[in-house]
């Protein structure tokens, strides 16, 4: 069997010979790709939402985080805070990192599962991003639809449960529904807030955060809803896709092999991006 050339990537990633770049989120090269990928897929599908909530699920306090000293630049008067400067050990906040995106799984298929159970509905998850704080945890925002009075109640019950039984699957606070249930937002604007944990600006002037670039995030750092993505066909797998098919059509690189569904996907995100 014959194998492959293989060469590496400008961060150092083993990639094929034919193959310019990797497409990781944290390769520096290819991490502004992602960000634009990120933002459209985020307004496209969010965009679909009429009215929305957000709420966020942060990791626990410096009672079971404590910061780290030698991170700290403040006087001794002033109470350590991320906003200082002030970071809990490198090892301690890789380790939570690690754990996060399955415990998250785990408090989410029981709020939900509550959540159902007492509203006789059964709600989804538009989406979730997570982001890492500045004293170096990761915490995620959510975002639920309120198109109805139905999708209202299961959100209140959904918000309320992760509240409750947050501390038993090892996060710390969660937005109350008494906050959360006072500012419906379009779904436009949720993206618009979401967006701006990875990039800022627009075009080539956009700038991007530490969240990007972050190696110690859950893996998935953006979820976005199976039922959004199919109605709008806008996925990573689409957005990657689209390029490779314009790239192919100003002669750059050579026809890619697509099935006809990614054919189509992709061409319909080009459509989309003259409009």
């Amino acid at each position: 069997m014959c194998r492959g050339r293989w060469h590496r990537c400008s961060c150092g990633r083993p990639i094929p010979e034919e193959v310019k770049r990797c497409s990781s989120r944290t390769c520096p090269e290819f991490a502004p790709v992602w960000a634009r990928d990120t933002r459209r897929r985020l307004f496209v599908n969010l965009e679909q939402l009429p009215m929305s909530v957000m709420f966020s699920v942060t990791a626990p306090g410096s009672e079971l985080y404590p910061f780290d000293p030698q991170f700290c630049s403040h006087s001794s008067s002033k109470r350590c805070s991320g906003r200082l400067g002030c970071r809990v050990a490198p090892e301690l906040a890789k380790a939570f990192n690690g754990y996060a995106g399955n415990w998250w799984s785990e408090l989410h298929r029981a709020a939900k599962t509550r959540a159902d159970r007492k509203c006789g509905f059964k709600g989804k998850l538009a989406c979730r991003v997570w982001e890492k704080q500045k004293r170096g945890l990761a915490h995620l925002h959510g975002v639920i639809s309120v198109e109805s009075p139905a999708h209202v109640r299961w959100a209140e019950a959904y918000i309320t449960a992760l509240r409750e039984m947050a501390s038993r699957y090892g996060f710390g606070f969660v937005d109350g529904w008494h906050k959360v249930g006072r500012k419906f937002w379009p779904g436009v604007q949720a993206a618009a807030y979401l967006s701006s944990y990875f990039a800022g600006g627009r075009g080539k002037k956009m700038t991007l955060t530490e969240n990007v670039l972050a190696g110690d995030l859950p893996r998935l750092v953006v979820f976005v809803s199976r039922d959004l993505t199919a109605a709008t066909g806008c996925t990573m797998r689409a957005l990657r896709n689209a390029r490779r098919l314009w790239a192919s059509r100003e002669g750059l690189i050579g026809k890619p092999h697509l099935t006809l569904d990614e054919w189509f996907a992709a061409a319909a995100m080009l459509s989309l991006r003259r409009e």
